[in-house]
């Protein structure tokens, strides 16, 4: 049994400084939770414009402008005070909250840990007033303090502009918990990226240590927001997503969602927002997850961007501190909608994996009105897809890597056929297809090494490969002969990134001096850089085998059907049962 400290003070009330430094610490965790109750304040003021700017991950400054409806002269000491906002008025709009803050807490909690200004201007007044909240001078302080703060005439057009300076300068409890500038900048900017995609309506800029990190115009329409997305997600995350529009039961859900075919290593492409609301929430997690069952490999993360709008009488946001999680009045029948829309697109036959999915982005769009038995959804629209879509699309020939083993092997399914691949063998192959149609086209990327790599071989291999330099500059490689035994590589084919260059010399000097009787051309040497054995093993992970059968499966099956492929063997279902039945 633990040793409690029995208190014999008398019960008073906490002065308002200390009051709002408790507060704090739920709502104020880091520079980032000050930056999230800022700009959704923002958000919430009708601001298009909005400008971030911090100081060393926000530990120095943080300092959010926008052009919203200001905060008019005489509300200023009461914007800062506890328990105060424009958003709520009574107990029955707590149950219809469409706004992103409503609580009236933050900006008190984010002035009483740190040096904190604000200055704003309404459009009936010809002049900004800011209020300095860091001249508060005392460890102390009550209600009476704050209104006694002198409001100073400033320049500054209609809209707010919010600073905190030395973050928990006054509470070093606080602050000792804080991380590195490098780990806070990280968390910073996952809510920057939170913000903007929550908000295509608003344009964004944010500068970190006086440097431009991001400028975003707004973005009203479609091709606006997939360059958004694009610019926040990746190109890999965009080329593998379909868009969803999808409604029922009064609930639509709007968004991105990428394949069964993509997949990460992290949860870090995962924004799931609720009315405008960026939520972490298991069941919405757990719905998802399930549409995805047996769809991507243990121990990967489902990468998506997804709008849910629902009437506000249906949910109950104030239920977590920092507003991160909901209640929802019918959990189940949210999670079944969740989990049918996203199967239901995954499935169907526009949004099967065998469909290339970039081609036919400008095509689908799924807007399903349906009744609330939402189980019985019309095949109709997806039958007419499947038509328009059938005759275009290449048919996937590989599916889905299902594991690696040995880090040379891979296992793929697609429908009943599974198949071993040899990566490092097809890896070869798909290098060489690539650097010969780029031979043929005349058109070799090739980059220059961040440090050239010093190689030393024999006087006649070097010999050799010095009488053969052209060849090597027309696939890409630049080089300069240092010495009778050594040479500077400078510059290689993007193809080639990764790979052993001394072991890829010793092959090429090989392949010449053996050929010195025989006239060989440039397309001669491309299976010599090519070869497996120059990828090194300990480059391939699941990541390398899913970003080479995601390639493979864009060739053309007859060309993987070519007798001279011997890099994969397929495994059917019926030679597994006959292995079982011989043993039996």
């Amino acid at each position: 049994m633990s040793d409690h400290t029995i208190s014999k003070n008398k019960i008073r009330k906490l002065p308002i400084s200390l009051s709002n430094q408790i507060a704090a610490g739920e709502v104020v965790e880091r520079p980032a939770s000050i930056l999230k109750e800022l700009i959704e304040n923002s958000i919430d003021s009708g601001a298009n414009q909005i400008r971030i700017d911090i100081q060393q991950a926000g530990l120095e400054k943080i300092s959010v402008t926008d052009n919203g409806c200001g905060i008019p002269a005489n509300e200023l000491h009461l914007a800062v005070s506890p328990h105060a906002t424009s958003k709520i008025y009574s107990q029955e709009q707590l149950g219809h909250i469409n706004t992103l803050g409503f609580r009236g807490e933050a900006l008190a909690s984010i002035a009483s840990v740190s040096k904190f200004e604000i200055t704003s201007k309404v459009a009936e007044d010809d002049t900004a007033w800011r209020l300095d909240y860091s001249n508060k001078n005392k460890s102390s302080y009550d209600e009476q303090d704050v209104n006694n703060l002198k409001l100073t005439p400033m320049a500054h057009p209609i809209g707010t502009t919010v600073t905190a300076n030395k973050i928990f300068y006054n509470t070093p409890a606080r602050k000792k918990y804080l991380r590195t500038e490098r780990t806070e900048y990280l968390h910073v900017e996952r809510v920057i990226k939170q913000l903007i995609l929550s908000d295509f309506n608003s344009a964004f800029v944010f500068i970190h240590n006086e440097r431009e990190v991001y400028r975003f115009q707004q973005a009203l329409d479609q091709s606006a927001q997939a360059r958004r997305i694009l610019k926040i997600c990746g190109k890999s995350f965009y080329d593998n997503s379909v868009t969803l529009n999808f409604k029922a039961s009064g609930m639509t859900l709007t968004g991105w969602l990428a394949t069964s075919h993509y997949s990460r290593a992290s949860a870090d492409t995962q924004y799931f927002y609720i009315n405008g609301r960026i939520i972490r929430d298991r069941v919405i997690f757990h719905a998802i997850r399930l549409a995805f069952q047996d769809k991507i490999p243990e121990g990967r993360y489902v990468a998506y961007v997804l709008y849910l709008t629902i009437g506000t009488e249906f949910i109950d946001v104030n239920v977590h501190p920092t507003k991160h999680e909901v209640r929802f009045d019918d959990m189940r029948l949210v999670h079944d909608f969740l989990t049918h829309v996203i199967t239901q697109a995954l499935n169907s036959n526009s949004f099967n994996d065998d469909n290339n999915i970039k081609e036919q982005r400008d095509d689908v769009d799924l807007v399903s009105e349906i009744k609330p038995n939402y189980y019985t959804a019309s095949k109709t629209k997806e039958n007419e897809s499947s038509k328009e879509t059938s005759n275009k699309l290449p048919q996937v020939f590989f599916g889905t890597v299902l594991t690696i083993f040995k880090q040379r092997y891979a296992l793929t399914e697609h429908q009943s056929d599974i198949k071993l691949i040899d990566i490092k063998q097809a890896q070869s192959y798909l290098t060489a297809l690539n650097l010969m149609e780029q031979l043929t086209n005349k058109l070799i990327q090739s980059k220059p090494l961040m440090i050239p790599v010093s190689i030393t071989l024999e006087q006649k291999q070097i010999d050799v490969i010095d009488n053969k330099i052209c060849f090597l500059n027309e696939l890409g490689i630049e080089l300069t002969v240092t010495g009778l035994n050594s040479l500077l590589l400078r510059t290689i084919p993007v193809a080639l990134t990764g790979i052993d260059y001394i072991t890829l010399f010793k092959n090429i000097a090989i392949f010449l001096l053996d050929s010195a009787t025989t006239e060989i051309k440039i397309s001669n040497l491309i299976p010599v850089l090519c070869h497996a054995d120059l990828i090194d093993n300990h480059n391939i992970n699941f990541d390398y085998a899913l970003a080479l059968v995601t390639n493979l499966n864009k060739l053309d099956k007859t060309l993987l059907l070519s007798h001279d492929i011997n890099w994969w063997q397929l495994l059917s279902i019926d030679d597994f049962e006959r292995l079982l039945n011989d043993k039996r």
